[in-house]
């Protein structure tokens, strides 16, 4: 037995996988009975391609992503609290609102990231430099409630939030 599975039950899985008519992982884990957004939490998910993907509000509390295309994915309001991105593609990912506390982005391709005051940083005191190394330009997007107008801050190499802001045409 594996984790409390026949060694039949595990058969059955990996044939259900050899025989799916896809290869995203995302409906793997579905055609296995895996809720993605919700079971991969603590999981290893280094080297994963999820391009893309629409992985809003998911629970990747402790998640490992080192060397993962994330580029282009969609994880507002997603907790990535403790997760290890180290080396990660999030070029052009969506993390507004995004809990990112004591997640290490060492080494991580940050350029075009959108977050919003919402976004939870790591800190310093939390992980050292954790943009060491990393290229990251960061677009925030703020909204002025008085006059009903967005502006983005553009931020540089490890900065999340600037005190400039430029309207947004």
């Amino acid at each position: 037995m594996t984790d409390g599975m026949s060694m039949d039950a595990l058969q059955e899985r990996i044939d259900l996988i050899l025989s799916a008519d896809t290869d995203d992982f995302l409906e793997l884990g579905k055609i296995l009975g895996r809720d993605p957004l919700r079971d991969l939490a603590g999981h290893d998910l280094s080297n994963v391609d999820l391009h893309g993907k629409d992985l809003q509000g998911a629970n990747f509390t402790g998640t490992k992503f080192r060397y993962a295309d994330l580029s282009e994915t969609n994880l507002s309001r997603a907790s990535l609290w403790g997760a290890d991105l180290t080396g990660a593609n999030l070029r052009g990912a969506d993390l507004s609102g995004a809990n990112l506390t004591k997640a290490d982005l060492s080494d991580t391709d940050c350029i075009d990231i959108i977050s919003d005051g919402d976004t939870i940083w790591p800190t310093e005191t939390e992980q050292g430099y954790v943009l060491h190394h990393a290229p990251c330009s960061v677009l925030t997007v703020h909204r002025d409630t008085q006059s009903d107008q967005e502006f983005q801050d553009l931020g540089g190499q490890g900065t999340s939030l600037v005190d400039r802001k430029y309207p947004l045409n």
